[in-house]
Formats: structure tokens, sequence, C-alpha cells
């Protein structure tokens, strides 16, 4: 690729940005390929080029904070069960900690269950984990109403 093409897609790329509001003065722009960094070409433009997206990630986005002194809050987003072991839920954590063998209240749909998580598995750094329950009343409760944003776990 050519300076004047590349040049050009940076000044579209910075139209592009000031347009939904981000502050382009402090916004790095980094040219790059990974094509070439994954098949060990061009080592300024491939290999070099993504180090320096990943140092400018580190350095300029935020990891979202979460409070750890609040009680567990988790939305379920998603649950399965698991015949003989229980059931799975599936949510982004909203804030507090939970470990393996704590007991909780599912609250939602004007009910309110104690359960315990036998398993618990984190993701990604969004902290989207998994919670296997072991409740009977759980499983007859996500069998009979449509799991959403309405049930919450709390500890």
């Amino acid at each position: 690729m050519d300076a004047v093409t590349l040049e050009l897609v940076e000044l579209e790329m910075s139209e592009l940005l000031t347009e939904y509001g981000f502050d382009t003065k402090n916004t790095p722009i980094i040219s790059g390929s990974a094509l070439c960094a994954l098949e060990d070409r061009d080592p300024e433009l491939g290999e070099q080029s993504i180090r320096k997206l990943l140092s400018a990630v580190d350095e300029h986005i935020v990891p979202p904070s979460r409070q750890l002194d609040c009680p567990f809050v988790l939305p379920i987003e998603k649950a399965f069960t698991v015949p003989g072991r229980g059931t799975v839920v599936i949510g982004t954590l909203q804030c507090g900690v939970i470990n393996k063998g704590d007991t909780m209240e599912l609250i939602g749909y004007g009910n309110q269950l104690k359960t315990a998580a036998s398993e618990v598995q984190v993701w990604d750094a969004n902290l989207l984990l998994w919670l296997l329950l072991n409740s009977s009343t759980l499983q007859q409760l996500l069998q009979v109403r449509p799991v959403s944003k309405q049930l919450w776990i709390l500890l």
C-alpha cells in the first residue's frame, strides 16, 4: 500500500471517529497488517504494528471497574439443565464476588429460590461467567418461564 492511500484511509478513519464523538487528537491510529504478522512477512507492517496496536490498547482503553464490596449480582442471560448435575446459568457479573460453594438467592418472576454454586467459570475480562447451580426448584422454574434479564442471582 502506498503512502497516499494510507494517508487517505487514516483521514477517513479520523473523520468517522469524529462523527461518532471520539477525540481524534488523542486517539492513536495504527496502520498494520494482521495477515503479514501471521505469515511472517514485512515485520514492520506485520508483527511490529500489531505490537504497537496492543500497546496502544493497553495504554488508552481502561478496563471497566467492578465494585467488590457490594453483594453479588448476576443478571441471567441463558440457562441450561445438565441432567444429574444441576442448572448452568450464564450472565455478566454486575458487582460482588462469588466462590464455589456460596449460597445465593435467585430472584425473579415474584419468586425467591435459594441455591448454591457448585462450579464457577469466568469466560473473559468482561466477567461473563457461568455458574452450575444445584437446585431442582430452579430447574422447574426455568422450564416454566423463559430466562430473561428479569431473573437475577443475589448472594
